[in-house]
């Protein structure tokens, strides 16, 4: 199944049999325009078990997510900045509410030390912190497709609901899995993590600030490590290029060697990961 608006500005699909769920029930995005298309392609011999049934429909009359509402100096993830970051921007994902009208955080999947590929979802027990999961849904690689100018998203791979596995609000975070697992062939990925405190000399941000298309910032520098009251440990950077908004929430923070560091908290301190 694809979704799609009149002008094919925003795309969602495919969407298999395998994003299916105990519930029934499939949330999609929110798609500009007042038409939209839904496209259902199934082998003939098994067109009569196709059951489809449109459970409600949501119209808004302005703009939805944050396109273009970060700040200025916000990178598009596709700028040259971002270059060699396939893996990273892969991995994230914005998290939206079951009706697709709020902005939550975000996060990454990320790899369990098997290599197994089971859809661990990092990002922070403050956005988790009484939700309900199970009607998240995971937006991946929503992007411009050039660095300037800025454009909306082409298409995207949407997932729907998750279930908890673990948190703490201590060190603001949470580990929670998704109820389906990425097909290989959309590219997406896991990414790796590393706890080590020492030899780090760049931290990369992958984040939607503010709901907005994928952005990319950096500290070129190596981040400060330091223990907070509560005996929680952190890292604080300071950003040389771009900049993080409300929004950026849960945001994986990337070490020089592509691995994950943490999530991210606010203020430009981040929460070292401890799972």
């Amino acid at each position: 199944m694809y979704i799609y608006n009149k002008d094919g500005i925003m795309i969602t699909g495919p969407i298999t049999d395998k994003e299916n769920n105990l519930n029934r029930i499939w949330g999609s995005d929110i798609y500009k325009g007042n038409e939209v298309t839904i496209e259902v392609k199934v082998p003939f011999a098994s067109k009569d078990k196709l059951k489809l049934i449109i459970g409600n429909i949501t119209y808004r009359y302005k703009e939805v997510y944050g396109f273009g509402q970060s700040s200025a100096c916000n990178i598009n993830i596709l700028c040259p900045l971002g270059t060699g970051g396939e893996q990273e921007r892969n991995s994230a994902a914005l998290i939206l509410n079951a009706s697709s009208t709020a902005l939550f955080a975000l996060g990454a999947l990320i790899n369990n030390t098997c290599n197994i590929n089971f859809p661990y979802f990092l990002t922070a027990d403050h956005c988790f912190t009484g939700q309900d999961v199970a009607g998240w849904k995971f937006v991946f690689q929503r992007w411009s497709a050039t660095c300037s100018p800025n454009q909306d998203i082409a298409s995207n791979y949407l997932f729907n609901g998750a279930t908890p596995r673990a948190n703490s609000a201590a060190t603001d975070f949470a580990l929670i899995l998704l109820n389906q697992t990425p097909e290989p062939s959309t590219k997406i990925t896991y990414a790796e993590w590393s706890r080590e405190t020492t030899g780090k000399q760049s931290t990369t941000i992958i984040h939607h600030p503010a709901g907005d298309v994928m952005k990319i910032s950096r500290d070129d520098n190596a981040p400060n490590f330091f223990t907070t009251s509560n005996g929680a440990q952190c890292w604080q950077l300071g950003l040389d290029q771009g900049a993080t908004n409300g929004g950026s929430s849960g945001s994986p923070y990337f070490d020089q060697n592509h691995r994950i560091i943490g999530q991210h908290l606010g203020q430009m301190d981040l929460v070292l990961m401890n799972v």
